[in-house]
C-alpha cells in the first residue's frame, strides 16, 4: 500500500472511531437532485446529515489533515515562513496582549503545524494548543458512498466564515462541464476521483459594486438684484446699491468605495486513484467596482443691476457664483487571495491522470472571478459658474453684463483608484507547486 492509501485508511479508522454517529448514505448522491447545486455544510439545506468530529489539540487536528509522512513531500515541509523559535511568555496572558508581529508568527505556525512538517514549528504547540484549542474543535464529516456531480449543479464545499467541512467518499464522478467549488476550507477524500474534464475551483465571493452617484448637486441661487439710488434736491443723495452675487454651486458628493472580494478558501484532496483530465483554479472574489461622483451644482446667477434715476447713476450687476467641484470617484475595491490546494493521489494507481491550471482569464470567462482590483468611479463633471446679472444699457433696457461678472466653473472630480488584485492561489500535486 503506497503513502496516499495508507494516510487515507488511518484517518478513515480515525473518523469511525471518533465521530459522534454514522451518517454515510450508501446510496447515489447526485447533484441534479438539488436545483441549485448539492451545499455541503451545516448551514446548507441539503437534508444530509454530517457527523462530527471533536479535536481537542493540535495534534489530533494534525493527522486529519496532512500528517507529516505526507507534509514532506511539499518541499520538505517547509512551508517557508521563516519561523523563528516561539519564546513562551511567564504568566497569564490573552491573544490581545500580543503583539503585532507575534500574532502573525502564531498564524503562521498554525499553517506550518497543519499543513506542513509540524517539527518545523514544534517550539509553537502549547500556544497554539492554548490559543486555538480552549474549546474542543468541532468538524463536520460527510460520507457516502458515490457522489455524482453534474453540470450546472456544483457541488460547494463548505461557507465563509465556518469550520473546515470533510467529504469522505469512495466514488466521486465529476462529469464533463460539471464543478466542485470551495467556498470555505474544505478537504475531500475518495478512493477514486473521476472527472470527464470537470473543474475544482476555490473562489471567494465577489466584492459589491457602489452604487453612482447620478445627478447634479444643487444649483446656487440668484442673487439679489441692486437697490436704486435715491436722489435729492440737486444731486444724487443715496448711490445706487450693487446687486449681490448669486451663491454658489454646492459641490458634489463624492462616490462611494467598492467593496473588496473576499479570500479563497484552502482545499485539500486525497485520493488513491485519479482518473481523466481535472481543472483547477484557486483566486479570491473580484473587487467591487468605486461609484461615481455627483456633478458639481451650477452658480447662481448675479442679481440684476439698479436703473438709473434722474441724479443718481445705475448701480452695477451681481457676479455669478462660483460652479460646484464634481464629486471624486469612488475607490475600486481590492481583489481577494487565492486559497491554497494541495492534492495529493497515488501516481501508482493514476498513471493517466492529468491536471490542469486555469489562467485568470480562463476563470473569469468561466466563473466571473480572478480576484481581479475593481475599476474605479469616475469623478463628477464641474458645476459651471452662474452668469453675472444684467446691467442697464444706455436706453435703459435690461442686457447682459460683460463676461467678467460671470462666476468661475468649479473643479472636475478626481477619478478613484483602481482596487488591487489579489494574489492567485498556490497549487500544489504531490508536494510540486504547478502554480
Amino acid at each position: 500500500m503506497d503513502i496516499i492509501s495508507q494516510v487515507i485508511e488511518e484517518q478513515r479508522e480515525y473518523f469511525k472511531c471518533h465521530r459522534d454517529g454514522d451518517y454515510r448514505v450508501e446510496s447515489p448522491i447526485l447533484t441534479s437532485d438539488y436545483p441549485e447545486g448539492l451545499h455541503l455544510n451545516p448551514k446548507g439545506k441539503s437534508g444530509i446529515q454530517p457527523s462530527y468530529l471533536l479535536f481537542r489539540n493540535i495534534d489530533e487536528l494534525k493527522q486529519m489533515c496532512v500528517p507529516d509522512q505526507l507534509a514532506v513531500m511539499n518541499n520538505g515541509g517547509d512551508l517557508n515562513w521563516g519561523l523563528k523559535g516561539w519564546k513562551e511568555k511567564s504568566g497569564e496572558y490573552t491573544e490581545q496582549q500580543l503583539s503585532p508581529l507575534e500574532r502573525a508568527d502564531i498564524c503562521h505556525a498554525f499553517q506550518q503545524y497543519i499543513y506542513g512538517d509540524s517539527r518545523l514549528a514544534e517550539s509553537y504547540r502549547d500556544i497554539l494548543n492554548r490559543l486555538y484549542f480552549q474549546e474542543p474543535m468541532m468538524i463536520p464529516v460527510y460520507s457516502a458512498g458515490k457522489v455524482v456531480v453534474k453540470k450546472g449543479h456544483p457541488l460547494i464545499l463548505g461557507d465563509e466564515g465556518t469550520s473546515c467541512t470533510v467529504l469522505d467518499c469512495n466514488e466521486l464522478i465529476v462529469e464533463e462541464g460539471a464543478e466542485i467549488i470551495a467556498h470555505g476550507e474544505c478537504q475531500v477524500t475518495a478512493d477514486k476521483l473521476e472527472s470527464e474534464s470537470g473543474a475544482t475551483f476555490s473562489i471567494g465571493r465577489n466584492g459589491t459594486n457602489a452604487e453612482d452617484e447620478t445627478g447634479r448637486a444643487a444649483d446656487g441661487s440668484k442673487g439679489n438684484d441692486g437697490g436704486q439710488g435715491r436722489d435729492s434736491k440737486d444731486g444724487c443723495d443715496v448711490k445706487a446699491r450693487d446687486a449681490d452675487r448669486g451663491a454658489n454651486g454646492d459641490n458634489g458628493k463624492n462616490g462611494q468605495n467598492g467593496t473588496s472580494g473576499t479570500n479563497g478558501a484552502g482545499v485539500e484532496y486525497k485520493v488513491k486513484q485519479m482518473i481523466g483530465t481535472h481543472y483547477v483554479f484557486s483566486y479570491g472574489g473580484n473587487g467591487g467596482n468605486g461609484g461615481n461622483g455627483k456633478d458639481g451644482g451650477n452658480g447662481g446667477e448675479g442679481g440684476d443691476a439698479a436703473k438709473p434715476t434722474g441724479h443718481c447713476a445705475k448701480g452695477n450687476p451681481g457676479y455669478g457664483g462660483k460652479g460646484g467641484a464634481g464629486g471624486n470617484g469612488g475607490a475600486g475595491g481590492n481583489g481577494g487571495n487565492g486559497g491554497k490546494v494541495v492534492i495529493y493521489f497515488s501516481q501508482e494507481e493514476s498513471p493517466d491522470a492529468r491536471i490542469q491550471l486555469l489562467s485568470p482569464d480562463e476563470a473569469e470567462k468561466l466563473k466571473g472571478v480572478s480576484g481581479r482590483g475593481g475599476l474605479p468611479g469616475k469623478g463628477g463633471k464641474a458645476g459651471h459658474g452662474g452668469k453675472g446679472g444684467k446691467t442697464i444699457d444706455d436706453k435703459g433696457n435690461y442686457v447682459p453684463s460683460e463676461a467678467k461678472y460671470d462666476g468661475p466653473d468649479g473643479g472636475e472630480g478626481g477619478n478613484g483608484a483602481p482596487g488591487t488584485p489579489g494574489i492567485p492561489g498556490e497549487v500544489y500535486v504531490n508536494g510540486l507547486y504547478i502554480g
